[in-house]
């Protein structure tokens, strides 16, 4: 008969000394057990998606020189990862001055973004960021699907030192003593219909 163990939510499995009419694997990002499909281990769960990147980064560039420029970009992404680690976010790729990252919880989210934001005022720049709450795929570590493109259009309407969110977050969002302001519809290139969208405030 299958069974419940204290280091197994479901089913035990090989991972856990046991057995089951089906076969399961351990994941070994969350550290519990799952189902050794292969469809159901690509599909992730919700997840908030939010990207940065420095505002005006080619005349950073150009003022700086590359030297200069590349010390900057490494203590920017220093202090990204500091924050990511604090908030328990997963930096998920990083390109040039743009950070992706994906967050369990969309109030953590949040929170690292406005870290973000004011943490790199130390460092003489501004970011502007996005956030969107969906489901994505887990495609050879890095995520997949429609949210994360929306993600990133989201960001792309975002001004300098702002935060901008989608209506699917800023709902998430209610509780969490956060505040926004609405920005309107808009469309987002490549994505179906318009989309409400608001600014994080403070």
């Amino acid at each position: 008969m299958p069974s419940t163990t204290a280091s197994c939510r479901y089913r035990r499995c090989a991972a856990c000394s046991g057995s089951a009419r089906r076969t399961w694997a351990r994941d070994r990002e969350h550290g519990r057990c799952r189902p050794a499909d292969r469809s159901f281990q690509k599909r992730e769960r919700s997840r908030s998606r939010p990207s940065s990147d420095i505002v005006g980064s080619t005349a950073h560039a150009d003022r700086l020189g590359d030297a200069r420029w590349r010390i900057l970009l490494e203590e920017y992404r220093t202090l990204s990862r500091a924050e990511i680690a604090r908030y328990d976010g997963i930096e998920v790729e990083t390109i040039g001055d743009g950070v992706f990252i994906r967050f369990d919880s969309t109030a953590r989210a949040l929170e690292c973004a406005k870290a973000l934001r004011l943490g790199v005022r130390r460092l003489g720049i501004g970011i502007r960021a996005g956030v969107h709450t969906g489901e994505c795929e887990l495609q050879s570590g890095k995520l997949a699907g429609m949210a994360v493109h929306i993600a990133a259009r989201v960001q792309a309407i975002a001004n300098g030192d702002e935060i901008v969110v989608s209506r699917t977050v800023k709902d998430l969002a209610v509780g969490s003593g956060m505040h926004f302001e609405d920005r309107g519809e808009h469309t987002l290139k490549g994505v179906p219909g318009d989309w409400r969208l608001y600014t994080l405030v403070g």
